[in-house]
């Protein structure tokens, strides 16, 4: 994600298209927000095996905490922290915690290998 952003200059990432999609600002905040839920999940399949994970509705955070008006910068220094201390945490991590089962609140299905691919996969470029 922090290269696919060099490709555009800061000034564009507060535009918004006519179809109302997220701006570049807003989709990093989003990625962020999302990373933090990433962390958490994280801890807790390794920690509380068997217990289900929390649920959020990213599009209601998405409005509730004016993602236009926070830092993108801040925002950008955090997801780079989350994911760095996650990957580590996986890394070293003993094979059979990672195997643990949890179930998503969502989805109903087993969580914790696509929380390891998720969080091992570099970011499409798009999102």
């Amino acid at each position: 994600m922090v290269a696919a952003l060099d490709e555009f200059p800061c000034e564009m990432w507060k535009y918004r298209d006519e179809c109302g999609c997220g701006s570049i600002h807003e989709i990093i905040v989003h990625n962020t927000d999302s990373e933090v839920n990433s962390y958490i999940r994280c801890r807790r399949i390794i920690a509380e095996q068997g217990e289900p994970l929390m649920a959020y509705d990213e599009n209601q955070w998405a409005t509730a905490l004016d993602y236009h008006e926070q830092s993108a910068e801040d925002a950008l220094a955090l997801f780079k922290w989350l994911r760095h201390k996650s990957y580590t945490l996986i890394k070293t991590a003993a094979r059979t915690r990672l195997g643990a089962c949890i179930v998503s609140p969502r989805k109903q299905q087993h969580y914790a290998e696509r929380l390891a691919r998720h969080l091992r996969a570099p970011r499409p470029r798009a999102h």
